[in-house]
């Protein structure tokens, strides 16, 4: 089973924690949605709430709820591949524009 997920800082930690991405649904172009299998499980590391960090087996829904009560630590590829994320996001917006040039 895919669950869709459009914010790209959940998206980036996902592909930084090795998830396999099955698709992009781009149908919109400005809420593009990324799908990954809630089967697929990895090694994330995460704060407990006792303050110690741990490795968990999380799948992606997990992950998410982990980043959204901000318990996620994020592995050190995190920013390239949110750069990298956000360059996809963003091409795939303006893909069909035309560019206009002031002469």
């Amino acid at each position: 089973m895919n669950k869709s997920f459009n914010d790209m800082y959940v998206i980036a930690a996902l592909i930084a924690y090795g998830f396999e991405q099955s698709g992009v649904d781009d149908k919109d172009k400005n809420r593009q949605k990324y799908l990954f299998s809630t089967e697929e499980k990895q090694k994330v590391y995460t704060i407990q709430p006792d303050g110690r960090s741990r490795w968990d087996l999380l799948d992606p829904l997990a992950l998410e709820k982990a980043y959204s009560n901000e318990r996620l630590l994020f592995p050190p590829n995190y920013p390239h591949v949110l750069r990298t994320v956000k360059y996809q996001i963003i091409s795939k917006k303006h893909e069909d524009e035309e560019v206009e040039y002031d002469n």
